[in-house]
C-alpha cells in the first residue's frame, strides 16, 4: 500500500533561514501506524474493507469501528495507554511482529511527527457511528504559522492542537477558545474565528494572513481592498487568482 502512494519531498524556507529544508510529503512510519491501527482495531465482526482514499493534499483511512477506549484528544496530548484492546489476540501478534506499539503512543507519535515536519496534525472524524475516518495531512494549511508555532513557539501542544484547528476552520472546545483569546492568538467570531493579525506580522506574512481569511463576503471584500492597497491597481484574472 504505502508504495502506492506518492510520497514527494516538499521544500520549506523556515524563518531567518537562507537554505531550503526538505521534507517528505507523508511520514512512512505514521502511515503504517495508521494502517496498522486499523487493522488491529477493525470491527470484524462486521466483515468490512479497511478503506484508504490518497487525495491531492492529504491521505484518509477510514475503518468500521468506534474510538474503543478514550478520545482522539487523549492520545494526541497526554499520551494514554489504553487498558483493553478490541482484538487483544491480534494486537499482541502485531505488537511481536514489531506493527504497532503496544504503548499505544502511536497517536501521540503522528501528531509530534507532522509538527516537527511543520504540516498540520491528523485529524479523527467519529461523526459517523460505526465508522472512524483518520485523515494525514500532505500539504500545509499556513507555511508561515504552522513553522512558527511549531518549531519557534514556547507555547503548550494543546495549545498547538487548537490553532491548527482554527487554522483548518475547525471549531474547537469553548475552554480552549477562551485560552487563545487570552494569550491574543486569535480574533473574530464564531464561526470565523481565525488565527491573531498579530501573528502575521510576527512572522512577516501579512499577505498569506489576508489570503488564509475565511471566504464570507466580508472577508472577500478585505482581500479586494488590502490587495489594491498594496499593489494600486490589479484585473479581473489577477483578484481570482489571489482568491484561490
Amino acid at each position: 500500500m504505502y508504495k502506492h502512494i506518492r510520497n514527494v519531498k516538499m521544500r520549506l524556507l523556515p524563518p531567518g533561514k537562507l537554505v531550503q529544508c526538505e521534507v517528505e510529503k507523508y511520514d512512512q512510519r505514521s502511515v503504517l501506524e495508521a494502517m496498522h491501527n486499523c487493522i488491529a482495531h477493525q470491527d470484524h465482526t462486521k466483515s468490512s474493507r479497511v478503506s484508504v482514499v490518497e487525495r491531492p493534499d492529504r491521505i484518509e483511512f477510514t475503518n468500521t469501528s468506534t474510538f474503543y477506549e478514550g478520545k482522539p484528544d487523549d492520545y494526541a496530548l497526554s499520551g494514554h495507554v489504553p487498558m483493553r484492546y478490541r482484538n487483544p489476540t491480534l494486537v499482541q501478534a502485531m505488537t511481536q511482529l514489531n506493527m504497532i506499539d503496544h504503548l499505544g503512543y502511536g497517536i501521540e507519535r503522528m501528531n509530534r511527527s507532522q509538527a516537527e515536519r511543520y504540516l498540520p496534525l491528523p485529524d479523527y472524524d467519529l461523526s459517523e457511528p460505526g465508522l472512524v475516518k483518520l485523515t494525514i495531512y500532505g500539504s500545509v494549511v499556513d507555511e508561515s504559522y504552522t513553522r512558527m508555532l511549531m518549531r519557534d513557539s514556547e507555547l503548550p501542544f494543546e495549545d498547538v492542537l487548537a490553532l491548527d484547528r482554527v487554522q483548518k476552520g475547525i471549531p474547537i472546545p469553548d475552554a480552549a477558545l477562551r485560552r487563545l483569546r487570552r494569550k491574543k492568538l486569535i480574533e473574530g467570531r464564531r464561526p470565523h474565528v481565525r488565527v491573531a493579525a498579530s501573528i502575521a506580522e510576527i512572522t512577516g506574512t501579512r499577505a498569506s494572513y489576508v489570503e488564509s481569511r475565511g471566504k464570507s463576503e466580508e472577508y472577500c471584500q478585505a482581500l479586494v481592498t488590502d490587495y489594491l492597497k498594496k499593489h494600486g491597481t490589479t484585473s479581473r484574472n489577477e483578484l481570482n487568482e489571489t482568491a484561490d
